[in-house]
């Protein structure tokens, strides 16, 4: 099997073929204040940050990647408090046309069943 990744920016029908976030996230994150807010922006206002594996003969998709595009000084002391605080200041830089310098995974996940499939580890 061979595999292509693809943007979502590329092939915003990707959508209706994504990996349920309850087959990735634990419930308690799924009902999180910044989840609830943030996360449905990443395909309707970052789609080139959100890539899809897709075989390549059945255009299945077999794993997700969720990033955003973020500002890092390139230290630890650098690094933001979590997955919250670098959604929040990335959509903050987005709406406020600041400047940007690092790509952030925030999620990378495999569909249910497939080898790649980090959701039960």
């Amino acid at each position: 099997m061979s595999y292509v990744a693809i943007t979502l920016a590329a092939r915003p029908e990707l959508r209706e073929h994504a990996i349920a976030d309850s087959d990735i996230w634990p419930e308690f994150n799924l009902q999180g204040a910044t989840y609830r807010r943030l996360w449905p922006r990443l395909t309707e206002d970052l789609p080139a940050f959100q890539f899809s594996m897709c075989d390549e003969q059945t255009g299945e998709v077999v794993a997700e990647a969720h990033t955003v595009p973020c500002w890092w000084d390139g230290t630890v002391d650098g690094l933001s408090a979590g997955i919250d605080a670098t959604m929040a200041d990335a959509f903050d830089r987005l709406d406020a046309d600041k400047p940007v310098n690092t790509l952030c995974a925030i999620a990378a996940r495999g569909s249910p069943g497939w080898p790649w499939d980090w959701s039960g580890r």
